[in-house]
């Protein structure tokens, strides 16, 4: 099937298309879909069908599937996204979404907590006089420039009055994001910054095209077109996700394994008899 370019295939094209819910059939959301049970592919024979049906509880039988589906997304920059929906799964949903900047600006790699203000360059506690000036200041910033001379920790640390008020100014112009150390506030351990914001992503369930055909009819050209786009680039995305698979299918077999699990227990012990 060519790709339609004229106004009237692209109305058949987008309103024969099959649609499902987004969420369940309550929330009245409905969007382009693909049916993807495996009784509605097509295996090149018998057996690789069987070992499908196999393969369905293995989850590297599906990593190239989901990698696929998540290119998908990232290509759409996730305002367009593709996600599974069913009871069990069977349909791949075209979803509308986006993401949004979650304001962490550093993190703890020992225990994985996150902080909304960056680690500061120095360890736990500032060394050069210019770096405890600074963590002075980032914990008395409202004072007028002119009073930080006056106190007698900013004296102690021995930087003239000219360069104090250098320093206090360039720290005005970053605002308040650095803490005054870089250690975690959960285990104690060294924080790091983020090279590139932090986002989450979200999707909608609300109606993606028109439910009824006949809609259609009333959309600009280019609006159809934009459209007709992303449901294209969506069936074939999901056609090389199924091929992905059918692939896999076709050189592995899924076989029982056994294997060892260390899981922590309580047990009793007797108790430590006091020395007397």
């Amino acid at each position: 099937m060519k790709k339609p370019r004229t106004r009237r295939a692209m109305i058949a094209y987008l309103g024969s298309h099959s649609r499902y819910d987004t969420m369940r059939s309550w929330n009245l959301g409905t969007s382009f879909s693909r049916n993807i049970k495996l009784t509605r592919l097509t295996f090149p024979d018998q057996e690789t069908c069987h070992r499908a049906f196999d393969l369905l509880n293995v989850a590297e039988a599906f990593d190239e599937f989901d990698t696929i589906i998540s290119e998908f997304d990232i290509r759409h920059n996730h305002y367009w996204q593709i996600e599974s929906n069913g009871r069990s799964g069977g349909y791949l949903v075209l979803y509308s979404g986006g993401k949004r900047e979650m304001g962490y600006k550093s993190y703890c790699p020992s225990c994985g907590q996150r902080n909304y203000k960056q680690a500061p360059s120095w360890g736990e506690q500032p060394e050069t006089q210019e770096e405890k000036l600074q963590a002075y200041f980032r914990t008395h910033r409202h004072w007028r420039d002119e009073v930080y001379l006056e106190q007698p920790e900013v004296k102690a640390i021995g930087i003239n009055e000219d360069r104090i008020l250098q320093i206090i100014r360039e720290e005005r112009k970053l605002g308040d994001v650095f803490s005054t150390t870089n250690k975690c506030g959960v285990c104690g351990n060294p924080r790091l910054n983020y090279t590139s914001p932090v986002y989450t992503f979200y999707r909608d369930t609300g109606t993606i095209g028109e439910s009824n055909p006949e809609d259609y009819k009333d959309w600009e050209t280019g609006s159809l077109k934009n459209l007709v786009d992303v449901v294209w680039d969506f069936d074939k995305t999901v056609d090389k996700a199924i091929r992905a698979f059918i692939d896999f299918c076709k050189k592995h077999e899924a076989v029982e394994d056994s294997i060892l699990v260390r899981n922590p227990i309580m047990i009793a012990i007797p108790l430590k008899k006091e020395a007397a």
